[in-house]
């Protein structure tokens, strides 16, 4: 691992003026300045902050607990990591299992972190805000809504709205909702929220068709053809997630129903799937490395000023519909 000396010899100065180019503190030239740091790139130096918690006592330490793989997820991390390092801070990666008890998670067997961030388990937050309050620790959900937790997420409701707003301009008069398990949960609530008020705006009948949560025995095809694809079938429909949308197609292109000519199709979330299917589909985009960084952000303000920071209780951002040529 590079040290601090090995910069100031590559760079030829001291130790001194190191330290002040990469804590900015204290004037350095510009053509020292850029010295060292062409001297950091080159050799690749990163400062441990294991031992600059042991000196200062203070964590640098952000602990992320989150239960799935989803490449959504990964999108956030990636941008999440990148704005806490640059000011500092490293991120620690658990994944979780819902029915792990929170006193078994890594995060609990040294000193507490300097923040937490959980994605998408209101209960799991529920469970750990006594131990965050108990230790003052700046805290974030991203996803899911949880009080008293501080919220991070998509304005999911603005974007199906959006979509419902392309389709009426496309001369649909009949759109459906395809949702998946229970309506009543935060994200199909979210959506079918935006659906209704965007239906309404527009004078239109409301028709929510919902699928089982767990596709058995293909279940969920099935059900995509009875409900979606029979005789008195929806000429337009709003999928609650790409994955569903692109199971509809799948379905359609069994029963020889041209897309976009006889049945429009949009998505959400759009994966790098929607871009290659056939036709490409058209999605509501979700902003993830934004939502990262916004996260990030919001976690630097409240280490930085613990006691007098209020941070929003939630933030949605905006969602961004992408046209292609299932409409």
């Amino acid at each position: 691992m590079s040290s601090l000396k090995q910069v100031a010899e590559a760079a030829g100065v001291s130790i001194r003026t190191v330290n002040r180019v990469l804590k900015s503190n204290g004037y350095v030239g510009t053509q020292t300045r850029e010295k060292v740091e062409r001297a950091v790139a080159e050799i690749q130096y990163h400062p441990n902050l294991h031992a600059r918690s042991l000196k200062t006592r203070r964590s640098y330490e952000i602990a992320v607990l989150i239960n799935s793989f989803d490449q959504l997820h990964m999108e956030k991390c990636a941008a999440l990591e990148t704005v806490l390092k640059a000011a500092g801070y490293y991120a620690r990666f658990t994944f979780t299992d819902d029915a792990l008890a929170p006193a078994s998670l890594p995060v609990f067997s040294g000193s507490a972190p300097a923040g937490l961030v959980l994605f998408d388990n209101a209960q799991l937050a529920q469970d750990l805000t006594p131990w965050v309050k108990e230790h003052r620790i700046p805290h974030l959900l991203i996803g899911w809504e949880s009080k008293p937790w501080p919220m991070i997420g998509v304005d999911r409701a603005h974007g199906v709205a959006q979509a419902v707003d392309h389709l009426v301009e496309r001369a649909h008069e009949r759109i459906a909702f395809l949702g998946q398990g229970n309506a009543r949960n935060f994200t199909n609530a979210s959506r079918l929220r935006g659906y209704h008020a965007a239906m309404k705006k527009h004078g239109l009948k409301r028709e929510v068709i919902m699928l089982p949560l767990h596709d058995k025995n293909g279940d969920n095809h099935q059900a995509c053809t009875q409900l979606c694809l029979g005789r008195h079938r929806p000429p337009a429909i709003i999928a609650s997630t790409d994955t569903l949308a692109m199971k509809l197609m799948q379905a359609a292109y069994a029963k020889s129903i041209r897309i976009p000519e006889e049945l429009a199709v949009v998505g959400f979330d759009n994966r790098p799937m929607a871009e290659y299917a056939s036709p490409p589909l058209t999605t509501v985009a979700q902003p993830n490395r934004e939502i990262g960084a916004c996260a990030a952000a919001t976690l630097l303000n409240w280490l930085a000023a613990p006691d007098s920071y209020q941070p929003p209780r939630q933030q949605l951002l905006p969602t961004n519909l992408i046209i292609r040529e299932t409409t």
